[in-house]
């Protein structure tokens, strides 16, 4: 590990090497090792001098064994809030009962906090509490403690404080107190190759500008330009040329297919250009994410399914509509029938007769404009 370089590291990586016997993170010297923060305790003293007892080889319980622990505590706590060894739940046995019981028991579940092995345990969405992260720094054979990762006041120098962290307490890869610079300026003359699709026609995605007095190109439009808006965003510089897949007579070489292919062959380093993603084509290469439409529409032809009967003029209202208007003529004509059978002729006679008359009347009304001028029913 020289320096100019930065080694960060999580506890799932370095965990497991410690296993060997020595400390990574101390052997390492600048490695940066970010883990679960895990309070001391008396409780944790106490499980951890019981476990090294019991246990045949010198190991210690990682963050994940104490997480695996107080689940099992805050399992059997809900478990005994449920009430799960009363006699009424030892007889449900159908499948009802037991998802209500695994609804019960989730809800219960997630209601217990208390302080285990790993700190304040509690569920919060079906997942375990957010930890806060300590941030180790590997100093020849030791570790040091430079700050933690809280969700509440990001990376700070101590756990319940919103100091942040400096960098000058950092030792760096080397034994160096100088922050990696990253990504410098290459000092050799190797260059990306962007190979460029030639294409004929519609040229407002990538236009190749030939000069023919020096014979030098000049690609531009618009999938180049968002190709140099993200180079220029990078913090650090990338050289690169365009070369066009083109013949010496400046037609295309091959397809869009064969252009892919031949970044799988290494000819070019990557490909600026409207090229269509397919799943044959990402066999091979990788794409950016569309950052445009396609443009692409399809012509189909549409069958008319809708019958054309004499009913069609039911099709503007639905059934419940229709049979609450027959409902409203139903009633309308009764009332009128109450109203005129005893001061009306015409809604006297024989029972037809009468609820011919009602119905005509109230579907008269309902239908027909009515006429002006103030004129009685006669």
């Amino acid at each position: 590990m020289t320096d100019g370089y930065v080694w960060i590291l999580s506890d799932g990586i370095t965990y497991p090497l410690n296993l060997m016997g020595t400390s990574l993170v101390g052997s390492l010297k600048g490695l940066i090792n970010i883990k679960p923060y895990v309070p001391r305790s008396r409780m944790l003293d106490n499980f951890t001098l019981c476990w090294l007892g019991k246990s045949s080889k010198d190991v210690n319980v990682d963050v994940y064994g104490l997480w695996a622990y107080d689940a099992t505590i805050a399992l059997a706590m809900a478990i005994e809030k449920v009430g799960y060894m009363n006699n009424n739940f030892k007889k449900m046995n159908s499948s009802r009962n037991s998802v209500s019981l695994g609804s019960y028991l989730h809800r219960v579940l997630s209601s217990i906090r208390f302080n285990g092995l790993s700190g304040d345990f509690y569920i919060i969405n079906g997942q375990l509490k957010s930890p806060s992260f300590e941030i180790v720094n590997g100093i020849g054979d030791r570790e040091k403690v430079i700050g933690f990762s809280t969700t509440k006041h990001g990376i700070v120098r101590e756990l319940n404080s919103t100091e942040k962290i400096s960098v000058a307490d950092i030792i760096w890869p080397g034994e160096s107190t100088c922050v990696p610079k990253g990504w410098v300026k290459p000092t050799n003359s190797k260059k990306l190759k962007i190979g460029i699709p030639v294409k004929e026609g519609y040229n407002d995605f990538v236009n190749i500008i030939r000069d023919p007095s020096t014979n030098s190109i000049r690609v531009t439009e618009f999938c180049v330009d968002v190709f140099e808006a993200e180079m220029a965003a990078l913090p650090y510089d990338v050289p690169f040329e365009y070369i066009p897949f083109a013949k010496p007579d400046e037609s295309a070489a091959g397809s869009c297919d064969e252009l892919v292919y031949e970044v799988f062959l290494g000819n070019f380093d990557a490909i600026v250009g409207d090229i269509t993603i397919r799943v044959n084509r990402s066999l091979f290469v990788d794409f950016t994410l569309p950052f445009t439409e396609s443009g692409i529409n399809m012509i189909v032809l549409v069958k008319d399914k809708k019958a054309k009967n004499a009913w069609v003029f039911l099709k503007p209202l639905t059934w419940d509509l229709w049979v609450t208007s027959f409902c409203f003529f139903i009633f309308i004509g009764f009332v009128i029938w109450i109203l005129e059978h005893g001061i009306n002729e015409d809604f006297n006679g024989t029972l037809p007769q009468q609820l011919g008359t009602s119905f005509w009347f109230s579907f008269s009304t309902m239908i027909f404009a009515q006429r002006a001028g103030g004129e009685q029913l006669e």
